[in-house]
C-alpha cells in the first residue's frame, strides 16, 4: 500500500452508484473495492488487517447495513464505517447505534444522492481519521 493510500470498501447494490464512489475515491488516492451486498462486503473484509474505510448502504439484498454492523468484529484493525441511504434516516440512526454499541468507529451517515465535492470532503475527513487511528 503506498504511503497515504488507504483501502475503501463500498457496499451498495446500486452498481452505478458504487462505481461512482469508487472512481471518485480512486482519483483521491484510495484503493477501492466494490461489493454488491453485505455478504460480499463481509467476505472481502475477512483477514483484512490494513486500515480501511467502509461505505455501506443500508438497504441491500442478502445482508443489509444493519446486519453488517452486527456482523463486523468488535475493535479489530483500524476501521471506519459510514452508512449511506437514499431512504429513511431512522435506519441510518439504528445502524449507527448498533455500530457504536459494538465499539466500531462510525462517521455521520450519508444521504443519496451525494455530490462529487461532498464525497471528496468525506474522503479527506476519513483519511485524516484513519491516519490518527494508525499513528
Amino acid at each position: 500500500m503506498s504511503e497515504g493510500a488507504f483501502k475503501i470498501f463500498i457496499a451498495d447494490d446500486n452498481r452505478e452508484f458504487a462505481n461512482f464512489c469508487a472512481e471518485v475515491a480512486r482519483k483521491e488516492g484510495w484503493i477501492p473495492t466494490v461489493c454488491c451486498d453485505g455478504l460480499e462486503l463481509l467476505r472481502s473484509l475477512e483477514g483484512e488487517e490494513d486500515p480501511v474505510l467502509i461505505i455501506c448502504d443500508l438497504n441491500m439484498p442478502h445482508l443489509d447495513g444493519i446486519a453488517v454492523a452486527q456482523a463486523l468484529p468488535e475493535k479489530t484493525s483500524a476501521r471506519r464505517i459510514r452508512f449511506i441511504t437514499g431512504g429513511a434516516e431512522a435506519n441510518a440512526l439504528a445502524a449507527r447505534l448498533i455500530a457504536d454499541a459494538r465499539d466500531l468507529a462510525v462517521g455521520r451517515f450519508l444521504l443519496k444522492p451525494i455530490s462529487v465535492a461532498h464525497l471528496r470532503e468525506i474522503l479527506e475527513f476519513e483519511r485524516a481519521a484513519l491516519s490518527k487511528l494508525t499513528s
